[in-house]
């Protein structure tokens, strides 16, 4: 029976990022705003806002606009992770050799306490204290919060919206009440949001960084051994042995990112063993002797749920991307059904094709649309211990390595806790089956009626000389919004061969968000089209022209009276802001593409690691028992190799990732053996 305290610490905070964020991580930036975190191993994420000219900013750069940040946000966050573990493990070994000889029982397995921290620390943002500019006469390129079409159907104030990343990582949202506070009197800019146009803004819900140590405790995987020694003499030994492992840790927790596991996660494991030793010298007396001992243990792991967050293919870290939600394009309220490519009025009006969704005002993390039960196994596990042991009387030596791995995970979604799967293919979230969700990128998610005249038609007649057309007609409902169907979820390419995407670091369109330049139209969103509704316009109020009617002659019928209230179609094209030009004629996805299963990045890491330990015990000699006393440490070093970050990676590999915690150790152990 022994127990051992054991405490380890991980060394390798690189890797782990590594793992976690990928390319992604750069080494710690300069600043100028006065606080700069300084970490062990200078380690940062880079955040800009769409303010920031694409000339001038980093590369590498997460994308402010997806975290509802100010467009002149401009700041690093720097991390410094490490695990700390802190357990007691029990061993009891029973001799059964009262039932068979050889035979033998052992059960073991630890008290766990874990501390995990990301030693997160954010810079404050460069522009922070940068004024809202609310002044409604100044130009929207100017202003740090958000632009009329962007997220809202109004403006969206700096004040209103989330001012650091730490709070938005931890689910902070825009203040629901956004609109308060908006100089709703400078009419050539703002049209007032009432209740109808009200988006919402899904906090992060998970993925989640914490600023601060997670710490949990617990009683890891309570492991059991059934063996027989086939042979079992004083100089050698070999054995077999049948093993498992109950569920007795805590199953992963997708809500933080960097959360404690304690055991396999709720997993069950099978398998055998082979327990060997031989002593290969000793003394004349046989007091002292040099032996060599293996152990070989071979399980599986089998199925179990787990809650996962998944990335989408060939875009790291875009768990951290926006998503907007989508509904059926049916004219329902607040909005009327759009189309694209419409144009002309009256007779020749062609109000144009019908995108299939539109914008359902709503936005979410992608983490929280990703994170998904799945099953998840592991075929093998393989733990091989080769040690040399030096005996004496009074005391033990022992040196060793050890290696531990596990082979790539199965993971399967096809769960019937996924709501969405298989009944539709697409992500969506429970209780919204009808629903499709797609990346916002840097899109424009609403376009305005334009100031539109319609015209009507003149009488007919037989006379050659027909009433006049009634004057023009202004569209009613300009300025109107309109919820657009453009969505970011496929590489555009231009003219010239460039191919652009949305990542973690830019959306498509990549222009600046300056309507007064009339660029801003959404020139890259998938499938392109120029966005527009259609009117059916009733002249009831018109009269017709000064134009006389034809005279009647003998012979000649009178014409008729002229078509009055005339009932027309016209198709109003959408521009990008309220009060615009026609020029600037806004496009939208025709169709729109979304996300699906299909997208999700299942990636199944692989587990190596190579370990040297050593371990001294002094021994107390007694009539019937034999108490000691003993210390020792490892350092474990683990493989780590990640795939994903270079280009053209293979979706077939054996493994795409490697993963093992690079750690060192030191523990105290007591014990006692009875005869």
């Amino acid at each position: 029976m022994t127990a051992t305290s054991e405490y380890t610490r991980s060394y390798k905070p690189g890797q782990i990022l590594e793992y976690l964020f990928g390319p992604d991580i750069r080494p710690e930036l300069t600043s100028t705003s006065g606080n700069v975190c300084k970490t062990e191993c200078g380690r940062t994420i880079h955040i800009q806002g769409s303010k920031i000219p694409y000339s001038t900013r980093d590369p590498y750069a997460w994308f402010a606009d997806y975290f509802y940040l100010p467009r002149d946000f401009d700041a690093t966050i720097s991390f410094d992770p490490r695990i700390t573990n802190i357990l007691i493990d029990f061993d009891v070994y029973m001799h059964l050799n009262s039932c068979m000889k050889g035979f033998y029982a052992r059960v073991y397995g630890p008290v766990v306490h874990a501390q995990w921290d990301l030693n997160m620390c954010e810079t404050t943002s460069l522009n922070a204290l940068e004024p809202d500019a609310g002044d409604c006469m100044q130009a929207d390129t100017d202003r740090p919060g958000y632009p009329t079409g962007y997220f809202a159907t109004i403006h969206l104030r700096k004040s209103r919206l989330v001012q650091t990343f730490t709070n938005y990582a931890a689910g902070g949202t825009p203040d629901p009440d956004y609109q308060e506070g908006l100089d709703t009197t400078c009419v050539d800019r703002f049209n007032e949001e009432d209740a109808a146009h009200h988006v919402t803004f899904q906090p992060l819900n998970a993925a989640r960084m914490s600023p601060y140590v997670c710490r949990k405790t617990g009683f890891a995987d309570l492991r059991f051994e059934l063996g027989w020694n086939l042979l079992c003499c004083n100089d050698h030994h070999l054995g077999l042995n049948f093993q498992g492992a109950a569920p007795s840790g805590k199953r992963p927790n997708p809500l933080v990112l960097f959360d404690p596991i304690i055991g396999n996660g709720k997993h069950w494991e099978l398998g055998s063993g082979l327990t060997a030793h031989y002593v290969w010298a000793k003394s004349a007396d046989e007091r002292c002797q040099c032996a060599f001992h293996l152990d070989a243990n071979l399980t599986y792991i089998l199925k179990a749920r787990e809650m996962r967050t998944f990335d989408l293919r060939d875009k790291p870290n875009s768990a951290y991307m926006l998503a907007a939600k989508y509904r059926k394009n049916d004219g329902t309220a607040p909005f009327e059904k759009l189309y694209v490519n419409g144009q002309g009025q009256g007779q020749a009006t062609v109000c144009g094709l019908e995108p299939s969704h539109i914008f359902a005002l709503e936005y979410a993390p992608v983490a929280n649309l990703t994170t998904l039960n799945v099953k998840v196994n592991n075929d093998l596990h393989a733990d091989v211990v080769a040690m040399f042991s030096l005996y004496h009387p009074r005391f033990t030596v022992d040196i060793g390595y050890n290696f531990w791995a596990r082979t790539v995970e199965n993971i399967d979604f096809n769960d019937p806790y996924n709501e969405c799967f298989p009944r539709v293919s697409a992500l969506c979230q429970p209780g919204q089956r009808d629903t499709q969700w797609a990346l916002k990128g840097d899109a424009r998610m609403f376009g305005y009626q334009a100031e539109q005249k319609i015209y009507g038609q003149g009488g007919t007649g037989a006379c050659p000389t027909p009433p006049a057309s009634p004057p023009p007609e202004r569209n009613a409902d300009v300025n109107k919004p309109q919820a657009l169907s453009a969505t970011q979820c496929k590489p555009y390419k231009d003219a010239n061969g460039k191919i652009y995407v949305a990542d973690i670091h830019h959306g498509k369109n990549q222009v600046p968000l300056n309507f007064a330049l009339n660029v801003d139209d959404n020139p890259r969103v998938d499938n392109p089209n120029l966005a527009n509704v259609c009117h059916t316009i009733t002249n009831a109020g018109n009269t017709p022209g000064t134009t006389p009617p034809c005279p009647v002659t003998p012979n000649t019928p009178s014409p008729p009276p002229p078509p009055f209230p005339l009932t027309i179609d016209a198709a109003i094209p959408l521009i990008n802001e309220p009060y615009g030009t026609q020029t600037a004629q806004i496009q939208t996805s025709y169709e729109p593409v979304f996300l699906s299963y299909d997208q999700l990045d299942l990636v199944g890491p692989r587990q190596m690691s190579h370990k040297v330990f050593g371990h001294f015990s002094l021994i107390c000699d007694r009539d019937q028992w034999h108490p000691y006393l003993g210390a020792g440490g490892f350092v474990e070093i683990g493989r780590n190799k990640d795939c994903r970050n270079y280009p053209n990676c293979p979706y077939n590999m054996v493994s795409r990732v490697d993963v093992a915690l690079s750690q060192w150790a030191v523990w105290f152990k007591a014990g006692v053996a009875f005869e």
